[in-house]
């Protein structure tokens, strides 16, 4: 387990994570203007819900370092290993939103736990399907394409990135996409071992 962890980069990629955490609280309410398609202004976007994404790339390069072919023929459970790490790294991060939030530092804490965990999720499912080189453009993509839509009120279910800490919606998918994304990690044909 000690050489998976050193070779699949487990301490840089909670590195990145807490600093990403370090980033999202001296963040505080800033945003990045960025345009909207549906709106004609320029909206800001949170920079606490655009980090997470930059942290769950992290820890899927360091999930896809190493030698698959041999990982895949040890006897060794690194399948489960890689699972273990995902979800134990996505509760790392929703601790640490949590306590962002409870403890009024930053009121989208939560929100980027979340979004660390759906972004996670995402990246699984697509280096399932698509592979390890190209496990983060489903992530990314979505999160632009929700950006350009612009973040609102009472954002619709589908711009889950841009709901707030208290959204049930965005909380649902979140889980729903890490589950997912676990779930495909475990099998047997997962392209992002590879």
């Amino acid at each position: 387990m000690t050489l998976w962890l050193k070779v699949h980069r487990a301490v840089p990629s909670l590195a990145g994570l807490a600093l990403s955490f370090l980033v999202i609280t001296l963040s505080g309410d800033r945003s990045v203007p960025l345009p909207s398609v549906v709106r004609s202004a320029m909206l800001g976007t949170p920079i606490a819900l655009i980090i997470p994404l930059l942290a769950a790339a992290l820890l899927i390069r360091g999930l896809i370092n190493g030698l698959g072919e041999l990982e895949l023929t040890s006897a060794r459970p690194n399948r489960a290993y890689a699972a273990t790490f995902a979800i134990t790294a996505s509760l790392a991060a929703g601790l640490l939103g949590a306590l962002l939030t409870l403890s009024g530092t930053q009121d989208l804490g939560i929100a980027a736990a979340r979004n660390y965990a759906a972004f996670l999720g995402l990246s699984l499912i697509s280096g399932h399907f698509l592979g390890s080189n190209v496990a983060t453009v489903l992530p990314a993509g979505y999160l632009f394409g929700t950006v350009l839509a612009g973040r609102s009120e009472n954002p619709p279910p589908w711009l889950w990135p841009l709901a707030d800490s208290d959204d049930p919606w965005a909380l649902a998918i979140s889980m729903t996409s890490l589950a997912a994304g676990t779930t495909l990690l475990l099998r047997n044909n997962n392209k992002i071992l590879e």
